[in-house]
């Protein structure tokens, strides 16, 4: 019984010991938005949070795939509506070229089918414009670690559409 006790107080003083100094990596992401003011507002709030790094910018879905190519990020926040090609375009492209890319949609598009395009294009999460930045890093932690993540705004337009879908399917 002793041994097993020692035992037990040696795994939880590592565990504790190794949290305290182990050495912390940082979320590095891309934000891709062609409105320069909106882009520069969340670098801002985003720095507020130190265990993320902003490696770059894009102004378009275009850029945000080379620059995605360039640079070893962990996640992507993609708006949707960007020139040259939108952010589910590009999703779609980089979902298929770099797979455990993580991908957040951050869009002022609230309607059904916007969220249903970038579901299908790969999305890992998706936060709305006009939710609070607490929200958005929430959503970029949980991304971070493997969940998913909808808005609470968003999360009622896809389960009514699920839900659509399987009373026709059933009532065929």
């Amino acid at each position: 019984m002793p041994n097993y006790v020692s035992e037990v107080n040696i795994y939880s003083f590592y565990s504790r010991t190794k949290n305290n100094f182990s050495v912390k990596m940082k979320i590095k992401l891309i934000i891709a938005d062609d409105h320069r003011i909106f882009s520069e507002g969340l670098i801002t709030v985003l720095n507020t949070d130190e265990s993320i790094e902003i490696a770059g910018v894009a102004k378009d879905g275009k850029e945000a795939i080379d620059k995605a190519f360039e640079l070893d990020v962990d996640i992507l926040i993609m708006d949707i509506s960007m020139p040259k090609m939108d952010g589910i375009e590009a999703t779609r492209y980089l979902k298929t070229k770099l797979p455990s890319l993580k991908i957040i949609a951050l869009s002022m598009h609230a309607e059904k089918q916007y969220v249903i395009k970038m579901l299908k294009a790969g999305i890992d999460g998706y936060v709305l414009k006009n939710n609070s930045s607490q929200e958005l890093l929430h959503a970029i932690h949980s991304v971070y670690n493997n969940k998913k993540y909808l808005s609470a705004d968003v999360t009622p337009l896809i389960i009514s559409d699920y839900i659509d879908k399987k009373i026709k399917a059933v009532s065929r």
